[in-house]
């Protein structure tokens, strides 16, 4: 099977196989950076593999991956996004508008919600952010990813089965979610409120 395959590739070549799976999935969204990282959690659990190459090789190889993508749509728009992403375009239309009008922050937390961190390189592509920016949001925001999913694995990946995972990711995702809108959506409307009409 595909995980299989993940398991004994990442055992044989350690934070190489890493990089190399989270640098494709920063790119085309495959495989699945969280059930790499959660794998790598269990692996670093039993002593198979080491924390920090793997931290670092996938949080960069995730960065990497996604500045591609970003680069090929900064310079050749939507025709790369639809060869590129397997995304629905009215969604990614959708979510490029709420980045157009809520500005940079709206990247940084979808960056970190599992079903749309998919669109953020896209976007930030269409609506040309700065190069410099960009790399900064990936970087920080891939660290953050790597740190959590990894951190999972190693204290609960023996025990994460298809529905937990799925539960996981829906808990992750709603938290993120909040979070975002008690710190920046709440206050934008409650300025929008303030304004004289």
């Amino acid at each position: 099977t595909v995980f299989m395959d993940a398991h004994t590739f990442i055992l044989t070549y350690s934070f190489i196989a890493v990089f190399f799976l989270l640098f494709v999935n920063g790119a085309i969204n495959f495989p699945s950076s969280q059930i790499i990282y959660i794998i790598c959690g269990v692996f670093i659990a039993r002593g198979s593999i080491t924390f920090l190459p793997v931290f670092f090789a996938g949080a960069l190889g995730n960065t990497l991956g996604n500045m591609l993508a970003y680069i090929l749509i900064y310079i050749y728009g939507e025709t790369v996004v639809k060869k590129l992403l397997l995304v629905d375009h009215m969604r990614l239309v959708k979510f490029q508008k709420k980045v157009q009008v809520g500005g940079f922050w709206i990247l940084a937390f979808a960056k970190l919600i599992p079903s749309l961190k998919i669109l953020v390189p896209a976007v930030a592509g269409l609506v040309r952010l700065l190069p410099l920016i960009a790399f900064t949001l990936f970087l920080v925001t891939s660290f953050i990813w790597a740190a959590m999913f990894i951190g999972i694995g190693y204290f609960f990946g023996e025990y994460i089965t298809g529905v937990s995972y799925s539960l996981t990711m829906g808990l992750i995702a709603l938290a993120v979610a909040y979070l975002f809108y008690s710190l920046y959506i709440k206050e934008e409307e409650i300025k929008t409120k303030q304004l004289p009409k």
